[in-house]
């Protein structure tokens, strides 16, 4: 059997997110200091004459929740004209992948997304202008790789 333990890799850099390049709908914006997303599978159960679960269901898989914080409201407005007249009616796929030197890419794309909103809190002081874009979508690959099968 294969030692299954890993060397921590002391030669080379891990990925982050100053290597990440993001696109909505084609186009790439890098004015971006975070974006999360998430799509939670809801499992049922079957119950029965015993105390515990007697077995599970395959589930359903949730409409995807995500957020997109632009660290220049001024890009994130640029982004809203990309999509145009009826942005919040648009649907898009968004792509994000993580390079790092000597290892392989890792991609995220996030299909069928829509925007729902822009949020903005802008105050005084030394920082730019930001802007949150929460967004919903369809179906997440990582790396070409479903959650569910068909």
């Amino acid at each position: 059997m294969a030692n299954a333990y890993n060397a921590p890799d002391v030669e080379n850099f891990a990925y982050d997110f100053s290597r990440a390049e993001i696109n909505f709908g084609g186009k790439v914006y890098t004015a971006i200091s975070n974006i999360s997303h998430n799509q939670a599978l809801e499992e049922g159960v079957i119950r029965g004459t015993k105390a515990r679960v007697l077995k599970r269901t395959r589930g359903a898989l949730g409409l995807g929740e995500g957020s997109v914080d632009f660290s220049d409201f001024e890009e994130a407005v640029r982004m809203v004209e990309d999509f145009g007249d009826g942005w919040g009616e648009k649907i898009f796929t968004a792509t994000i992948v993580y390079t790092a030197p000597t290892k392989p890419s890792i991609t995220y794309k996030l299909i069928g997304c829509r925007w729902l909103d822009m949020e903005i809190e802008h105050e005084e002081g030394a920082e730019g202008l930001p802007a949150t874009l929460p967004f919903s979508f369809m179906e997440r690959e990582i790396n070409g790789k479903k959650m569910l099968l068909e």
